[in-house]
């Protein structure tokens, strides 16, 4: 379940509200239960899956996702993998703290694990929103945002791109607010 974490230290934790409050970010916050399994467990229990175990996980929720995901909403996607022995893991993880946009909607359905994604408001206040398995996130084109894993680093996400495999980070003025980097 997604929660909303302020740096006051106060917390949203209905799921409404949470979405709601996303909402006013620009952003939109769905929830869309993981199947339960079989082939789908076995290859989420994986930390890193080779190329026919991502083609088979990414096959099961498209099934999944059909018809609650418009398949035109994306070009592209990919199946993102991050664990405690990813080679390079700190470098990702420094690459992606610092507060950025994009030029296309940075778009993910959360399979395993727990991230971080930071907002900052219009106004330059943030809140970082905690998202779990089955929480799909829209951050539209444009948002400043960051992105962090928490001390477990173990997440599995399929990424959707609307109009190029990749997403372009533009950094931003802004730094981190201490009080929102996750223990």
């Amino acid at each position: 379940m997604a929660r909303l974490i302020f740096p006051d230290g106060t917390e949203e934790r209905d799921r409404a509200a949470v979405a709601a409050a996303v909402a006013g970010l620009g952003a939109q916050l769905r929830h869309l239960p993981l199947p339960g399994g079989g082939e789908i467990d076995a290859l989420l229990g994986h930390d890193q899956l080779d190329a026919a175990g991502q083609a088979a996980l990414l096959a099961a929720i498209d099934a999944h996702v059909a018809g609650w995901l418009p398949r035109d909403s994306y070009t592209a996607r990919d199946l993102a993998e991050f664990h405690a022995h990813l080679p390079g893991l700190d470098e990702l993880r420094r690459k992606f703290a610092s507060i950025h946009s994009h030029p296309d909607d940075e778009v993910r359905y959360i399979l395993t694990g727990t991230g971080y994604f930071g907002f900052v408001a219009t106004d330059g206040s943030q809140s970082l929103l905690e998202v779990k398995a089955g929480d799909y996130l829209n951050v539209p084109r444009g948002a400043e945002h960051w992105f962090t894993l928490g001390a477990d680093p173990r997440l599995k996400a399929v990424r959707y791109f609307a109009t190029q495999q990749e997403w372009v980070a533009i950094p931003s003025v802004h730094r981190i607010d201490p009080a929102l980097v996750p223990a």
